[in-house]
């Protein structure tokens, strides 16, 4: 599914597999697995997801708009 729809980007915060590259991403991971690229995605993935789409950020953005409803 991509996770664009969150936020994430492809080789940064996630690897966008689908049905058209499942192949190739997984022969790719598989003949470098020393690569550290792999460990800094999954470290700014995590980065992303504890700063952008934790239960308290949820609750903040709520918050934030049942305070914009309130004023209207």
């Amino acid at each position: 599914n991509e996770g664009k729809y969150l936020g994430f980007k492809d080789n940064e915060t996630a690897i966008f597999i689908n049905k058209n590259n499942y192949e190739e991403k997984f022969n790719e991971y598989l003949n470098d697995l020393d690569n550290p690229k792999w460990e800094r995605i999954a470290n700014e993935g995590r980065k992303y997801v504890l700063e952008n789409l934790s239960n308290d950020n949820a609750v903040n953005i709520l918050v934030d708009l049942m305070e914009e409803i309130i004023k209207k």
